[in-house]
């Protein structure tokens, strides 16, 4: 599998006029700078030079995982790794931050663990004591159907401006010096401010509650002092867990979001979280699949993203997106793509890698029944071992 350099951060936010000399007074929260540009020097200066090392010696040594040792394919015990991994890479983080902190000249402040809170994960303090930046971290593994990390902190236990939430997304990669190995590589990485990114989520449940069969007229949503909760017709409901999973926040109605938190680039943010995961995992998916060659055939960072999977017997133009989307205009220029790059099948997945697959000779032909369909990506293996009628 080919590494994939990251390039710039991925907040682009206002500069200080007053920047800090060095990142002491970022990580430490002395600077007196808004929360918005903290993130901005927090992110150039310690959390991405952070990630790069992470990526190019930590990880590589502590979590190396050689090809005898198997990884389960159950779904219970595959989100036990990707709980264990997530925990190794919150660990890897901090370690490598220091490291950072002291080559950029900063000896007495070190990325703590937070070993008796449930919130937060992390936090700078100096040798004296001095309690800085804390973060909450969270991961995702990119091929995840359910991108399942959960920030679901109240508002009353959040910092304001001296918090935030840092969320890695990552894959199995390849080392390319231990070829019998692999290591989780962090593939993209996003900071926001936790107090915005919290009164986000709140806006999202509090104007989106779900319908209730039992309820006509739907279901009210409220936040009291502690958690959510429901209001339904026969009384009040603690909220069942739903309310943090981070790929839920945003419903494509966002004329709930109050300017104060649209301020704070948070929304921006969140939306280049949700292109990246579904973009990045898409085409992991893809290049796990033993013998199969990807191209990327869009531009990088944007949705629908569309690739061409190709083996010796079989190719497919493959097309990811937030939902199925299936138009005249669409089954056109998906068609002319099959055709020019001669795949068998145009295959059309959504934001949880379930899956719709034609044959590209039948839609050329205006025959619009799909030959198969799925919800787990896995399942495309089968489809691909079987060449259709080709393309001419």
């Amino acid at each position: 599998m080919q590494m994939q350099k990251h390039s710039a951060p991925q907040l682009a936010l206002f500069s200080s006029m007053n920047a800090p000399e060095t990142p002491r007074d970022v990580v430490l929260a002395l600077d007196n700078l808004p929360a918005t540009d903290r993130i901005e020097r927090l992110l150039s200066e310690v959390v991405a030079p952070t990630i790069e090392k992470m990526n190019s010696v930590t990880l590589r040594r502590s979590c190396r995982q050689f090809d005898d040792q198997l990884f389960p394919v159950n779904q219970r015990n595959l989100t036990d790794v990707r709980t264990r991994v997530g925990t190794l890479l919150e660990y890897e983080f901090a370690y490598a931050a220091t490291i950072v902190l002291e080559e950029a000249g900063v000896a007495d402040v070190t990325c703590t663990l937070v070993v008796a809170n449930r919130y937060p994960d992390l936090a700078f303090r100096s040798d004296d004591g001095e309690l800085g930046v804390r973060i909450e971290v969270k991961t995702v593994e990119v091929v995840a159907e359910e991108r399942a990390a959960n920030f679901d902190t109240a508002l009353k236990d959040i910092r304001k401006g001296c918090d935030v939430v840092l969320i890695m997304t990552w894959r199995w990669s390849r080392d390319e010096e231990v070829p019998n190995a692999r290591f989780p590589e962090v593939v993209d990485w996003f900071v926001f401010d936790a107090y915005a990114l919290a009164q986000f989520r709140d806006c999202a449940w509090l104007n989106s509650p779900p319908a209730s069969a039992s309820h006509a007229q739907g279901r009210l949503q409220g936040l009291d002092y502690r958690t959510a909760i429901h209001v339904t017709a026969t009384g009040y409901k603690y909220e069942e867990g739903n309310l943090g999973k981070v790929s839920r926040f945003l419903t494509g109605k966002d004329s709930w979001i109050p300017e104060r938190v649209r301020e704070t680039g948070v929304e921006e943010t969140y939306d280049r979280f949700l292109t990246s995961c579904l973009s990045t995992g898409a085409e992991s998916l893809l290049m796990a699949f033993d013998g199969f060659t990807v191209t990327r055939l869009s531009a990088a960072g944007q949705l629908p993203a569309t690739f061409k999977a190709s083996s010796p017997e079989v190719s497919a133009i493959v097309r990811v997106d937030s939902q199925f989307k299936n138009n005249a205009g669409l089954r056109r220029n998906l068609v002319a793509a099959a055709v020019e790059h001669s795949c068998d099948y145009i295959i059309l997945l959504n934001r949880s890698y379930a899956w719709r697959a034609w044959e590209t000779e039948e839609l050329r032909q205006g025959r619009r029944q799909y030959v198969d369909e799925g919800r787990k990506p896995h399942q495309l293996l089968s489809l691909l071992s079987q060449p259709s009628r080709s393309v001419d």
